[in-house]
């Protein structure tokens, strides 16, 4: 199965702790269940990212049939040394066939890239504007199956 996260990039400090607990919870209660093996598909761009990250690192200790994939939306980033230590968290790196947009869409179209490719989605979606509020939309308009543990409603 494979598993992506979208949540606004800013994330209150206060928020933090309350976040990781519901996406960790989540994880744990519905994910694990299924025995399948599992595949997450991350972004690493701000503070929900970084919550996604940690919790998916910390599901793969636990669940061993889990791989973290950092999908890039820079095709320069695969040719940098820093993608040396990125491969020490990341099983791979994975660059959409996104070449011909302009740097400045680079993000949104990986996004729709990892949209498309997913099985389910885990977004933190609190406020009707920004990216993240744009892929549920997109998530939506596409029929996939997704939770929003920003929704006052979830849990």
């Amino acid at each position: 199965m494979k598993i992506a996260f979208f949540g606004h990039s800013e994330t209150l400090e206060i928020e933090k702790k309350e976040i990781e607990e519901k996406l960790f919870n989540f994880l744990s209660k519905n994910i694990a269940l299924n025995g399948q093996n599992i595949e997450f598909y991350l972004g690493d761009y701000g503070s929900f990212d970084y919550l996604a990250k940690k919790c998916c690192l910390n599901f793969k200790r636990v669940f061993i049939n889990t791989k973290l994939f950092y999908i890039t939306p820079y095709l320069e980033k695969l040719e940098k040394e820093e993608i040396k230590q990125e491969l020490n968290i990341y099983n791979e790196i994975i660059y959409p066939e996104i070449e011909r947009v302009p740097l400045r869409y680079a993000i949104i179209e990986r996004n729709k890239w990892i949209v498309r490719e997913v099985d389910f989605i885990i977004f933190y979606v609190n406020h009707s504007w920004g990216g993240a509020n744009k892929m549920l939309e997109y998530a939506s308009k596409l029929n996939k199956s997704y939770i929003n543990l920003g929704s006052k409603t979830i849990l």
